[in-house]
């Protein structure tokens, strides 16, 4: 038997969050001195992907008495709500579960993308045949098209940005490397002609490659061509790219972290892609851990949801699941922008239309690179 405090610690220790007990009958918090409270007996964290709901009635009823009941908070102090899995809550305190109480805490993400110092964005696209529908429903081009012409866009701007000197003199910095990783009948690079085959390239070799397209006597640089073709093979995408990423890190131990972003419009159709997701956010520079950005493409009409703090706002399992594979945005993403007060907004769209998309990927590159 412990007090109620102690009692608390002994959860927080075992279960990787908070708890505060409070009785049942008042709904009023228990004085943290009571004592003779039943020690907490387990030893190793209760499942991740079970509820808070599901854990309290298997490890905390059957031990403590009818009047008292307990509350999980989230890392920002709120109370988890009890649909939340496990995994979301612990993932909310950045190194206070158990497992690394003692760790030394990452630098919130404030190395600057150098030439000495690279850094590496890499996009997932989904390429699979449902991609060759419109937006939510609507009529007009392809899925597959609209996210070309996106990311082709967002990589002459990360390009431009990185632009010196004028005509014939200009040159590129290579300040950052860009993979783009298609998947859907196959798994490959989306890049084609010279730089086929190549998983992460320089910004300078993208730039002296680029293909040009014309139309209304408008000539523009493109890289990405649509492709719409087989199912969903995300679990292998997010598996290719844990191992092209591995590689990038153990030779950059002191750059920015990756940024990943996956864009997709359905379920994958080879297993549990949150296994294959944490592996990727588990990786890290000095500077932190890799960061995965996953948006979700419309298929109906349904209002889009950006950047939730809480899955509790989203409609199903798998708009769940993207939520728990996607990272929760560091201060120096959420900084400048009102509406990411929340330390717990995440870089997850759900149901996300074509300016949705836009607006997504620019916050995921533009403040990676932005002078701070």
């Amino acid at each position: 038997m412990s007090r109620l405090d102690e009692v608390e610690k002994q959860i927080n220790n075992v279960e990787g969050f908070k708890v505060k007990f409070f009785d049942s009958r008042t709904d009023a918090d228990k004085r943290g001195d009571q004592e003779k409270i039943p020690d907490y007996p387990f030893e190793r964290p209760f499942e991740g992907e079970k509820t808070v709901e599901r854990w309290k009635i298997v490890r905390i009823e059957e031990i403590y008495p009818a009047f008292i009941y307990v509350k999980a908070i989230n890392g920002d102090g709120t109370p988890a709500d009890g649909k939340c899995h496990l995994s979301t809550v612990r993932s909310t305190y950045s190194t206070k579960t158990s497992d690394n109480a003692n760790k030394i805490e990452l630098p919130p993400y404030k190395v600057h993308m150098s030439r000495e110092k690279p850094g590496c964005f890499l996009f997932l696209i989904d390429q699979s045949g449902s991609m060759s529908d419109p937006f939510g429903g609507a009529t007009g081009g392809q899925k597959s098209q609209a996210v070309a012409n996106v990311v082709n866009e967002i990589i002459y701007a990360i390009i431009y940005k990185n632009l010196t000197g004028e005509d014939a003199t200009e040159e590129v910095l290579n300040r950052c490397v860009i993979g783009v990783i298609g998947y859907g009948d196959t798994i490959r690079t989306a890049f084609s002609g010279n730089l086929s085959g190549i998983n992460l390239l320089n910004l300078s070799d993208i730039y002296s490659n680029a293909k040009i397209s014309e139309e209304n006597n408008i000539k523009s640089e493109y890289w990405i061509d649509p492709v719409a073709k087989g199912k969903t093979p995300m679990c292998e995408a997010l598996s290719y790219a844990h191992e092209v990423l591995s590689k990038w890190i153990s030779q950059h131990k002191d750059s920015h972290p990756p940024v990943v972003i996956n864009v997709t419009d359905g379920e994958s159709t080879d297993g549990d892609p949150l296994p294959h997701a944490q592996k990727i956010t588990s990786l890290s520079t000095e500077d932190g851990n890799i960061l995965l950005f996953n948006c979700h493409l419309s298929s109906t009409q349904a209002h889009p949801i950006l950047f939730p703090s809480t899955e509790v706002v989203l409609p199903d399992e798998f708009s769940r699941k993207l939520f728990e594979m996607s990272s929760i945005l560091p201060e120096t993403m959420r900084s400048g922008i009102p509406q990411f007060k929340s330390n717990s907004t995440r870089g997850f769209a759900f149901n996300a239309g074509l300016t949705d998309l836009v607006r997504f990927i620019k916050i995921g590159t533009e403040k990676a690179t932005a002078d701070r």
